[in-house]
């Protein structure tokens, strides 16, 4: 961590207002040491040349931090410092990562979509490793969940016996991430979901084109008392099954669509009954 700190100066001490050079380090577990210089104070025994800084962030929405500091003059004290919880502006356009990607917990089907979004601000380094805006999310938790109106809707959904359910809401769930500003989202169905639709896995009913869309809430966690900070309010999310391809929207995303049409066998059928009943259990 690099920077600069502005001492506003103490009457009848340092009677002046001082910039100082400030470098250190912020660890993962919101412990930090920081280093402030200032080479040649103007009256150096009452201005501090150097100052140490060493505290903790903390809080959900990292919001708050507890801090001792001394100087070179053998001044030292404690102090406990807030600010309003920050939330991203806003997030980048999402941009497909590709079909049945692999997260860090393994595999996704390959009738669903990964999308990557970037939250704002958030931080923008060139190759001189020149930074523009220094802001980053990293150890912050964002909640999906579903506005309260309108409701979704799912035009593939009919009773059956398989144990599928109409996809008329979003998932919803916390994530904290990881030091950056990314955060990943699926968008799709089952393998065993688009077939059964299709008419080809011990149905004759078949349903598509057909599609289903969800509204999508997206919010960062704030520290208790402090309102979550919502920065998507509602947007959709779209899944459409075709009967050789499917495709996933995402808000403001362009169109993902791929073919997926494998040739249906009795192999296959009997996994992705015994892998639907997995999941309906």
């Amino acid at each position: 961590m690099t920077g600069i700190w502005s001492s506003p100066g103490a009457p009848g001490i340092c009677n002046y207002a001082l910039v100082y050079d400030v470098h250190g380090v912020l660890h993962s577990d919101g412990t930090y040491l920081l280093y402030a210089t200032y080479a040649n104070p103007p009256d150096p025994t009452h201005c501090a040349s150097s100052i140490v800084f060493s505290g903790t962030v903390y809080g959900t929405g990292c919001d708050k931090a507890t801090e001792h500091f001394s100087n070179n003059l053998n001044y030292q004290g404690n102090a406990t410092m807030s600010h309003v919880c920050a939330i991203p502006s806003a997030e980048s356009k999402p941009a497909l990562l590709g079909w049945g990607y692999r997260l860090s917990s393994g595999p996704t089907p390959q009738t669903s979509a990964t999308f990557q979004q970037n939250l704002l601000p958030y931080l923008t380094c060139n190759g001189s490793n020149v930074c523009s805006v220094v802001f980053g999310w990293g150890g912050r938790t964002i909640m999906e969940s579903a506005p309260a109106t309108p409701p979704g809707s799912d035009s593939c959904y009919y009773p059956n016996n398989f144990g599928i359910q109409p996809q008329t809401t979003v998932t919803g769930g916390y994530i904290t991430l990881d030091p950056g500003v990314q955060y990943k989202d699926l968008i799709g169905s089952t393998e065993a979901v688009v077939l059964f639709y299709r008419g080809q896995l011990n149905s004759q009913n078949v349903r598509v084109p057909c599609g289903y869309q969800v509204h999508q809430r997206m919010s960062m966690l704030c520290s208790t008392g402090e309102q979550d900070g919502v920065w998507v309010p509602d947007q959709v999310l779209s899944f459409g099954i075709g009967t050789t391809n499917v495709s996933a929207i995402r808000g403001p995303s362009d169109k993902a669509e791929r073919y997926w049409s494998p040739k249906v066998t009795s192999a296959l059928i009997n996994s992705l009954l015994l892998e639907q009943q997995d999941r309906s259990r």
